[in-house]
């Protein structure tokens, strides 16, 4: 099939890489792949995934149908929405909602044996089958059904596809044809970035409700969410939030659907400015003209850390940049501090466990975890660590939850620090005398975290200068590593403490 003729007569104009995307994935398919497509969350997967079944409705032999899975009755609302827009004949099956009979057939997961079922009994085939959010197509009930479906060609979607549970991994897939990167996705104006606020460890409360209040008074322009624990937890934090000026619901499982689209509406249109959620930005929520997001809730897995604030980085009208509040310093424990490392993580196995819920959270009562000061020398190390690792030079933090970074640093930590002081004579002459005198400051002085860091910057330096020491030359200073050196009150408040 000629390029020129996707998207032809299609109702809406295709962005670049959804154009380049197809043809690669088609190649994948006629080489007999299963292939997955990953791409960042809000760069508009689900159009592609319609040009996807409409070409193979074209091409498809009259026993042939075109079934669409997804996780939940919801995503198949949505894209039943969006693939009929480019297809003709397009049904769904869930629940008492069942059209087997259409060309194009969108299912839930959990519907998908009674869909092969009934194909099996009118005698079609499955030509294409598309796997929304693929890393779900690991559950064992799906697994049998997509045996049984025996689709001549399949293809996955997803944004995320490595996973952090080996229940999500991706056995029944075989390559990834096309990758569309968070960088991409900033570099053509699909995504946002974003500025990251962090608690500074200043003021005489550390309770993590009044530090979220104060962000979000200060930077909660437009309409926002904010995590909770439990339903209960969302209750009570909404009814905080609205007591102190903040109007704010609770939107949670708990509500009817009715009630959920109200609140939501009353979010769009500024009637209410957040919305306090437990489980509502993990997959499939498309709402674009969120401003802010603040991380109330710790998350310890780096998957779903990702796709929460995936939610907020979706273009709009009107909106350049979004907020993200981070009073758990979610972004330092998870080692994605620039755009860089969250598009790396989108496309690194993990290898940590996602915790297991317990329950369905209702009159459950969780702790809250204490907030996270991150002090501005603290900031200023992670800016050096950054700037290494933005030129290949220090690995990327791999470790997903880092809770021990607020902790105070062992003995053998600042000793470290104390022996691997003679490797600032490789540093610029303009933070050399800076890093010393953080490299001297008395235990305790530093969170765990920001001593880690300092250490990973002191074994850089000690590594990469070392073939100019054996040959008794100085390492010269990379270009572009330029890093201003912090104010001298900063290190002394720390040194007076």
């Amino acid at each position: 099939m000629r390029l020129t003729m996707y998207w032809e007569g299609a109702p809406w104009e295709p962005r670049e890489w959804q154009r380049e995307a197809m043809p690669q994935i088609v190649d994948s398919l006629r080489r007999g792949k299963r292939t997955v497509v990953s791409a960042i969350m809000g760069s508009g997967k689900s159009v592609l995934l319609a040009e996807l079944a409409h070409a193979a409705v074209e091409k498809a032999k009259p026993d042939q149908q075109v079934v669409i899975t997804t996780p939940t009755q919801s995503l198949v609302r949505q894209l039943a929405d969006t693939v009929g827009a480019r297809c003709d004949d397009v049904g769904v099956y869930y629940a008492d909602k069942k059209q087997p009979g259409c060309k194009v057939v969108i299912t839930c997961n959990p519907s998908l044996p009674g869909l092969v079922d009934e194909m099996r009994l009118s005698g079609s085939r499955c030509g294409l089958w598309v796997a929304d959010e693929v890393h779900k197509t690991e559950a064992d009930v799906l697994l049998g059904a997509a045996a049984a479906l025996e689709p001549a060609s399949a293809v996955g979607m997803t944004a995320t596809p490595f996973r952090s549970e080996k229940h999500e991994s991706l056995s029944l897939w075989e390559e990834v044809a096309y990758r569309y990167t968070l960088a991409d996705a900033l570099n053509d104006g699909v995504l946002v970035p974003w500025d990251r606020e962090v608690w500074d460890g200043k003021g005489a409360s550390a309770d993590v409700d009044t530090i979220c209040l104060d962000m979000i008074r200060r930077r909660g322009d437009g309409p926002g969410v904010a995590s909770a624990l439990t339903i209960e937890d969302a209750e009570e934090f909404a009814g905080f939030l609205t007591a102190n000026g903040v109007h704010a619901a609770a939107i949670h499982s708990g509500l009817t659907k009715w009630k959920r689209c109200e609140v939501m509406a009353a979010l769009e249109s500024g009637e209410i400015a957040c919305a306090v959620h437990v489980n509502m930005l993990s997959e499939g929520v498309d709402m674009p003209w969120l401003m802010w997001l603040c991380l109330r809730r710790p998350v310890a897995a780096r998957v779903r850390f990702i796709q929460e604030i995936g939610r907020v980085l979706r273009c709009h009208p009107g909106k350049t940049r979004a907020v993200i509040m981070d009073p758990h310093d979610l972004f330092g424990a998870h080692g994605i501090m620039h755009e860089e490392a969250l598009g790396e993580a989108l496309e690194r196995l993990a290898e940590e466990q996602e915790p297991r819920k317990k329950g369905k959270g209702k009159g459950e009562k969780k702790a809250m975890r204490p907030a996270v000061a991150v002090g501005e020398i603290e900031r200023w190390i992670r800016r050096l660590l950054l700037a290494l690792q933005a030129s290949g030079l220090s690995p990327s933090n791999t470790v997903s939850s880092t809770w021990w970074r607020d902790q105070r640093p062992s003995d053998k930590q600042v000793s470290t620090v104390v022996k691997m002081a003679w490797t600032t004579r490789y540093m610029p002459i303009e933070i050399r005398p800076h890093v010393k005198r953080l490299c001297g400051l008395p235990a305790g002085r530093l969170h765990k975290g920001g001593v880690s860091d300092l250490l990973t910057v002191l074994f850089t330096v000690a590594q990469e200068s070392e073939p100019y020491r054996k040959r008794r030359m100085h390492w010269p200073w990379p270009n572009g590593l330029d890093v201003p050196p912090p104010e001298d009150a900063a290190i002394e408040a720390l040194e007076n403490r």
